[in-house]
């Protein structure tokens, strides 16, 4: 019968063990999910913002109106997507983002990044700052980011895509 003798079964000994390992597997796999759903929503994030971008930029090109210069009555990005949405072809081009995205309510426009925050939009020179970020001699898009802080390491910027 072995070394065992007439009892059957597992140690507790083993039986921790297997726990032990279970646990230990089910940890790495948690750090495996976790770091796949964020680079999906840091990758729909750059997405958003590029298409905001060229959005911004194929309206501009429609009215003959250089990327230096503010679009007149626009100050934020609701502001920017009211405009953008009655231009047809920068519909079309936000429209890809998707419905839990680029979403309406009584008339305002709102775009969020992959973690469901706001978008920033920053208007060309000259003027004070937007929500922290500085203005540029053109135009850009702002993603706080995951952890939601302005101006840490991982805000993503359109300029940079």
């Amino acid at each position: 019968r072995g070394a065992r003798g007439a009892r059957g079964g597992f140690t507790l000994m083993e039986l921790l063990v297997v726990i032990g390992m279970i646990a230990m597997l089910l940890g790495i796999g948690f750090v495996v999910y976790v770091s796949v759903l964020r680079t999906g929503e840091a990758a729909a994030t750059r997405t958003i913002l590029e298409r905001a971008q060229q959005a911004e930029r194929t309206y501009r090109d429609a009215i003959d109106l250089p990327y230096h210069r503010p679009i007149p009555g626009v100050n934020d990005i609701g502001g920017l997507l009211n405009v953008l949405m009655t231009h047809e072809e920068s519909r079309m081009i936000l429209q890809t983002v998707g419905d839990e995205r680029l979403t309406e309510s009584e008339g305002d426009w709102r775009l969020t990044d992959g973690w469901d925050r706001a978008v920033i939009y920053v208007p060309p020179a000259p003027g004070d700052n937007v929500d922290g970020y500085p203005r540029r001699r053109t135009s850009y898009f702002v993603s706080r980011g995951p952890d939601g802080q302005r101006g840490t390491d991982d805000d993503i910027f359109s300029y940079e895509l």
